[in-house]
């Protein structure tokens, strides 16, 4: 399927990009509390970010599995490359 201009809109409105200076994710997904992450090759390490710039977990490598902790407001996922930094979008308690 051709990818158009409103496809593009809908994935931004709903929270669906990052930011980059260079680091990339391959894939983010929460499910049943637990956050599973994989980052591009390149990526040295994965923190979890919490309330008030908080590492509430940090993984070597490219990978990252965490549950997540009740209470918690919101988190988002930070992959380092040296000092180049990728950023998710926040997850928000429901």
């Amino acid at each position: 399927e051709p990818v158009t201009w409103q496809m593009i809109v809908a994935q931004l409105k709903a929270g669906a990009f990052y930011a980059s200076t260079y680091p990339r994710f391959e894939q983010i997904t929460l499910e049943n509390d637990t956050l599973r992450v994989s980052g591009g090759h390149r990526v040295q390490h994965l923190h979890v970010i919490g309330p008030g710039g908080q590492t509430l977990h940090s993984q070597e490598g490219a990978t990252l599995e965490w549950q997540t902790e009740s209470g918690l407001s919101y988190f988002r996922v930070e992959a380092h490359l040296g000092v180049k930094r990728a950023w998710s979008q926040p997850f928000f308690a429901a």
